[in-house]
């Protein structure tokens, strides 16, 4: 949050005295240059056509990292020796990608039944992209940050009661001059048709509730007689004990044609139809989904072939894909129409790189990559965009493939029992798992193919001067659960300490296909039941699924 124009650091500092580090990505393992210098900034990137010289860093008055808490430069303390305190604890952990911001304003004077109140005038929505939330953040007389709020239950995943509004992944939002809230998402997923992407409106009513409508259809184009089954699962009231009721229309043209909850309708005629659902509650309050019907032409079946699911690679590899398009009006596939790009995945987002077009053939990703923060992976995202047919308009469809970095940076795992994230003072600094006792495990993000992998390396520490070398705990490998099929283990040894760490390699056996994988901690004989040690990463060894350059 900033309350002037300024250089206020990303992505070299934090604040003027909490730089991020320079690191030399070409040495392995990656190892730091120094502190970025927030007085004088340099932007020395070779795709820079601006300024090299940049203004000094200001201090904003909110700010967060991906470390866990929020760091505290010097500069928030009264004196030397204050204890720095846990700042901005409600912004969460995890990645950074902050997406818009509204400050509500109340207008006494409008006439709207559905406006929100004074109570909000002056608080500030706040949307977290990465980390899929809402939040509202409140100033004190002096414009400083005085309190940060949920906001809505607004987050991603299904709908619940505890979490009844679906917005993942906020892109935008703002107020409306009617005094409704508007916020534009992403939904899950990227470079792809996201059928949790929306805009929602969100308006405040006095006594009951207006319930939410989700409208699923299958399948949603094809030759007539097109035969679509629709559901309304996860349409609800939030009122305890209210009732709904559900009215369909399937062709567009206004009229109820079905009240069923779950009915099917066959399209006899070609044409684009808007199918739409209203749900209505027992004060009359409503809510409606709507999806569109294609009837005389079939959207594309698009599949990546070539890299598997769940592969193994290094930034700065290239990439063979291939991939198979068919689609029933087209006939033949012209390739010279099919769009193939690199995705950089970060988090939930990515963005596109190199493309090509074409069925198959070899694309570079970049070593720089690397530097992202937060949990990154590639994307092999294939594009194709039919010719139309029986005059209905062309569709499109979109096949892609994950492959995952050799290197998984373990503080960045989504799934996890017992482990916190904590400061590494290993090589290259960043982040690790901590706490590791008996049991304790975490999940690799998405799902994994050990093709052309034949071993695995872990970055540990833990011990004392007088059990340096001894065992120290095991790390299982399993398959699709913590008590999954186990693929391998590692004996870890005692270090000198929590600071002192040390790599050890085991090999591994590809069970042949995709699959989830779990690192599980577990006591050896003689060695502690708790406060294991450490794990800063885990890298998989082998040439993968990539090629190098």
């Amino acid at each position: 949050m900033v309350d002037k124009p300024a250089n206020y650091g990303w992505p070299l500092c934090v604040q003027p005295d909490l730089p991020y580090v320079e690191m030399n990505w070409t040495t392995s393992p990656i190892s730091p240059i120094a502190p970025f210098d927030c007085a004088a900034p340099k932007n020395t990137s070779r795709h820079n056509t601006g300024l090299v010289d940049l203004p000094p860093v200001e201090k904003s008055e909110l700010w967060y990292s991906f470390q866990a808490p929020t760091p505290c430069p010097e500069s928030y303390l009264s004196t030397p020796t204050q204890t720095c305190p846990v700042l901005f604890p409600e912004l969460g952990t995890g990645g950074v990608g902050p997406h818009g911001a509204a400050k509500y304003d109340y207008d006494p004077e409008l006439r709207s039944e559905t406006k929100f109140p004074a109570y909000y005038d002056g608080a500030i929505f706040f949307g977290e992209f990465t980390r899929d939330y809402l939040r509202e953040i409140r100033l004190d007389s002096q414009g400083d940050v005085l309190k940060i709020n949920d906001l809505l239950s607004c987050g991603g995943g299904p709908v619940t009661p505890a979490r009844p509004f679906l917005c993942d992944n906020p892109m935008d939002m703002m107020w409306g001059p009617d005094g409704n809230f508007y916020l534009l998402t992403y939904g899950d997923g990227f470079f792809n048709i996201n059928p949790d992407a929306a805009m929602v409106k969100f308006s405040y009513v006095k006594g009951l509730r207006a319930p939410t409508a989700v409208l699923n259809a299958t399948p949603t184009n094809g030759q007539a007689p097109l035969t679509v089954a629709f559901s309304s699962d996860g349409s609800r009231d939030p009122d305890p004990a209210d009732s709904i009721s559900y009215a369909w229309d399937f062709d567009g043209n206004g009229t109820t044609d079905s009240v069923d909850p779950n009915p099917s309708f066959t399209y006899t005629s070609n044409g684009v139809y808007t199918a739409r659902l209203t749900v209505t509650d027992s004060s009359g309050k409503t809510a409606t989904a709507n999806t569109t019907i294609t009837v005389g032409n079939t959207a594309p079946t698009v599949r990546v072939d070539v890299p598997i699911e769940g592969g193994f690679f290094s930034w700065g590899d290239d990439i063979p894909w291939s991939v198979t398009v068919t689609d029933p009006e087209d006939g033949p596939i012209d390739c010279t129409k099919v769009e193939v790009t690199f995705v950089l995945g970060h988090d939930d987002h990515g963005h596109g790189e190199a493309n090509q077009f074409g069925c198959s053939g070899v694309l570079p990703t970049l070593a720089d990559d690397a530097s992202h923060g937060g949990y990154i992976y590639g994307v092999i995202s294939a594009t194709y965009t039919d010719n139309g047919a029986n005059g209905q308009p062309p569709l499109t469809t979109i096949g892609q493939q994950v492959i995952q970095d050799k290197l998984q940076q373990v503080e960045f795992a989504r799934e996890q029992s017992g482990t916190t994230v904590g400061n590494t003072a290993d090589t290259g600094g960043g982040q690790q798992r901590g706490s590791l006792d008996n049991g304790d495990w975490i999940a690799v993000n998405g799902t994994v193919n050990l093709r052309n992998i034949d071993s695995v390396t872990l970055r540990t520490s833990g011990g004392s001067a007088a059990t340096a070398g001894q065992p120290r705990f095991h790390v299982e490998f399993r398959r699709d659960s913590p008590t999954g099929p186990l693929l391998t283990t590692a004996t870890v040894n005692a270090t000198t300490g929590n600071n002192a760490f040390t790599s050890t390699s085991v090999p591994i056996t590809d069970p042949g296909e995709t699959f989830r994988l779990y690192l599980v901690f577990t006591t050896v004989a003689g060695g502690p039941a708790g406060g294991l040690g450490n794990l800063n990463w885990v890298q998989f060894n082998g040439p993968g699924i990539g090629l190098t350059p």
